[in-house]
């Protein structure tokens, strides 16, 4: 009745409901089936014994959220348009399209349709006939067969499991008595999961939901410092500093904030390095009622000084090198004349610190994350950090792993261990007795190829920020067998994370390392364009709800809006649309597939390539500009630009790189950029990034020969770890693509090779062989 109404044949309904699944499923809008034609359309052809079977392609659009009667619409056309050409012999099509070759999967489709009606009996004289299926091997990946009452699914045994193929026959099902009963109903508005299937989806990604009371890190610091005010907070080469004795000086540092005119929710920048004086700093700002402004002190000036005019802040608090930046924190401690009255009340769901990250429109966004946001991460009871541990803080406080590194230890009553300014050498775990360490994937992944023994002694090792390769965590736990190593998920917007995953020796990672199980009275969504959860095995776009999440973009009320969306699934909550895209198993675990954007992480940084373009693109001379993350050495990750020079423009690329050094962060500056005289393009118009040259980091090489065997060691060492044929005395560590992470795998390297102990800082002031 459907296929009349629309002045189709059933078969075309199935095969529009065939697509309509496969889209809501994540298959895309460009749907290409398969189906098989007779091969006769010659009357001629009729009586000639033979095989004439051809295969011919239906290339669905399923694009724009049509109702179903509009894609029944579209299907009528491209199945008539397609069978108009069904002589057309499928082999001679596939040499003409030339598409990428597989032996195992079949060209052009990998589903196949048919509508097969009941046949007349064959009568023979003096012979019985019945109908016999094939029980051979699946001709494609998936074969829809309907017929006059059953749907038949025949698939691969290697690509589906039989309880998928089951699901995938109960929804088409589904889907085909929503669309008969109202065939107006959109594709975003067809429920292919059953009610069981969906409450399902939603239980997968709940973490416990348990208590956690309103409070402020400040007030839950006060009364930590009340049970125990001698018990040390800090503890540095050279000295200890006691709960009481921090509260003290930082509420110095308050008492002047509060002098200078800060008050409630100011942003306060913060341009130090690490520091004992850098957590006063911080903990004075909180303690004042305003919110602290981490910046990177390896910024260039350029990017500092754009930060600092954006935030116009009353006071900046700096150290020695920045002193003309801001007011040192002795000097500001100094000028509040005694502490007040009142110190102000401090509310659950104020700003406690901002911390920005890459933008794509060429300008970093700031996150404003409040009190509760951090004690809704503190309080989670799988960290396993209690008052007897050594948290080590080294990671830079303008990235957000240093949450973890000071606000769990102090509200905790730990002792944190802070590591000398700029690089720290592993000796330090060791010589402070460090027993909880935090670091990105990257220093991980490097940690365990390079020193896995200097992790021995520790109770956890806490890693993230990006995908953390199982080969790492089995090497670690191999050489420290009494060791937990904790990877964990979750961006800036999520108060550092929101998942974790505790491995040890008897529980190691097989395959890829899941993203984690969910925290306490948080939840991981998986959903599709819709917003509808997808099942297990089915890609979709992660979105984060419930505990942690940020109170938005700092003066961005728009981008806010468009990241911190409403729950479609909670009414009243709001959910964080991270853009990485994931998968749920069968067994529970959350799987990373890729970005639903441009964004990208390096070295433990996420960064919008967008950011880079716009910088990239302002540069003189430049016409246009594409910059892509590249992996050419599996593992190692390169930003690389690609520029279309203006008219009669000469390009030098380390002119640029240098013009883009003091725009940009190191890790944001490419490794390489390369000069083109146009962008491959794919057949939608877009920059094919496949077709896009890779770079030769040894063309500029200087190749002067080492001229003793110290320097020969050298040239060997830098040319195995950036993955080049040679390496001359003259070359740059960093302009063949070396980065820091690779800088200190290029010190672990020289130190087993010379028994030198060379900080990772040298690599940077003198990074050639000479």
């Amino acid at each position: 009745e459907l296929a009349r109404a629309h002045n189709a044949s059933p078969f075309m309904v199935a095969h529009a409901a065939s697509a309509a699944l496969l889209n809501v499923l994540g298959a895309g809008t460009d749907v290409p089936l398969g189906t098989v034609v007779s091969g006769r359309p010659d009357q001629a052809l009729t009586d000639v014994v033979g095989f004439f079977v051809n295969s011919v392609v239906l290339r669905t659009d399923t694009s724009g959220n049509p109702a179903f009667g509009e894609l029944l619409e579209r299907v009528r056309s491209a199945d008539l348009a397609a069978f108009d050409h069904q002589d057309v012999p499928f082999d001679l099509l596939v040499e003409e399209l030339q598409p990428a070759r597989s032996l195992s999967r079949h060209p052009l489709f990998q589903v196949a349709l048919t509508w097969e009606e009941d046949a007349p009996a064959l009568r023979l004289a003096d012979l019985e006939t019945e109908a016999v299926l094939p029980e051979d091997s699946a001709k494609f990946d998936l074969s829809l067969a309907f017929r006059d009452d059953e749907l038949l699914l025949t698939y691969a045994h290697d690509l589906f499991e039989r309880v998928s193929a089951e699901e995938l026959g109960d929804r088409l099902l589904r889907l085909l008595d929503q669309v008969v009963a109202d065939p107006e109903s959109r594709l975003s508005g067809l429920a292919v999961l059953s009610a069981a299937e969906t409450a399902e989806a939603l239980d997968r990604g709940r973490g416990p939901v348990t208590v956690s009371p309103a409070s402020s890190v400040v007030g839950v610091l006060r009364e930590r410092v009340a049970g125990c005010p001698e018990a040390v907070a800090l503890e540095w080469d050279g000295g200890e500093l006691s709960y009481g004795e921090l509260l003290a000086r930082a509420e110095s540092v308050a008492s002047g904030l509060l002098a200078g005119g800060v008050g409630r929710e100011q942003v306060v920048p913060v341009l130090m390095e690490r520091s004992v004086d850098a957590v006063v700093a911080l903990l004075g700002v909180l303690l004042a009622g305003g919110a602290y402004l981490p910046v990177h002190t390896a910024y260039p000036k350029a990017r500092v000084e754009a930060l600092l005019e954006r935030i116009d802040a009353p006071v900046v608090l700096v150290d020695d090198r920045w002193a003309d930046y801001g007011r040192r924190v002795d000097d500001v401690a100094g000028a509040g004349s005694q502490a007040p009255h009142e110190w102000p009340v401090v509310l659950p769901d104020q700003l406690a610190y901002v911390m920005f990250t890459s933008g794509s429109t060429g300008e970093p966004k700031g996150i404003g994350v409040s009190h509760q946001n951090v004690l809704d991460l503190v309080r989670e009871p799988s960290w396993g950090v209690d008052a007897d541990a050594r948290v080590l803080f080294q990671a830079p406080h303008a990235f957000d792993g240093s949450v973890y590194e000071l606000w769990l230890p102090l509200l905790v009553g730990a002792r944190i261990v802070v590591a000398p300014p700029g690089d720290w050498a592993p000796a330090v775990l060791h010589q402070h007795k460090v027993t909880h360490l935090s670091v990105t994937a990257g220093l991980f992944r490097v940690l365990a190829e390079e020193a896995p023994q200097a992790l021995s002694g520790l109770v956890e090792v806490t890693t993230g920020g990006d995908v953390v390769p199982a080969a790492a965590v089995r090497r670690v736990l191999e050489t420290c067998p009494e060791l937990v190593v904790r990877t964990t998920y979750g961006p800036t917007e999520a108060t550092l994370c929101v998942t974790g995953q505790p491995w040890t020796t008897d529980d190691e990672p097989a395959g890829q390392v899941p993203l984690g199980r969910p925290f306490d009275n948080t939840t991981l969504l998986a959903l599709d364009e819709a917003l509808r959860p997808v099942p297990p095995g089915v890609v979709g776009e992660l979105y984060l709800a419930g505990a942690g999440l940020a109170r938005g973009y700092l003066g961005r009320s728009d981008l806010t809006a468009s990241r911190f969306v409403a729950n479609p699934c909670s009414s009243g909550e709001r959910m964080y649309r991270t853009g990485d895209l994931v998968r749920w198993t069968r067994t529970g675990d959350l799987l990373f597939v890729g970005r639903a954007d441009a964004q990208v992480k390096i070295r433990g940084f996420r960064v919008e390539l967008g950011e880079i373009e716009a910088v990239l693109a302002a540069v003189d001379g430049i016409a246009q500009a594409a910059v892509f993350l590249r992996e050419d050495q599996p593992g190692e990750k390169r930003i690389v630009g690609y520029l279309i020079p203006e008219d009669g423009a000469l390009l030098d690329a380390d002119e640029i790189r240098a013009e883009l050094a003091a725009r940009l962060p190191d890790y944001m500056v490419p490794a390489a950029l390369l000069a083109l005289e146009a962008f491959p393009l794919t057949p939608n118009g877009k920059v094919d990034q496949k077709a896009l040259p890779a770079p030769d980091y040894t063309a500029t090489s200087t190749h002067r020969a080492p001229r003793n065997a110290q320097e020969e060691i050298l040239c060997a060492l830098f040319a195995e770890i950036l993955d080049v044929p040679s390496v001359g005395i003259d070359d740059s560590f960093f302009d063949l693509g070396g980065h820091s992470l690779l800088a200190t795998r290029l010190t672990n390297r020289i130190r087993a090779a010379l028994d030198v102990q060379l900080p990772v800082r040298k690599v940077f002031t003198s990074p050639t062989v000479a």
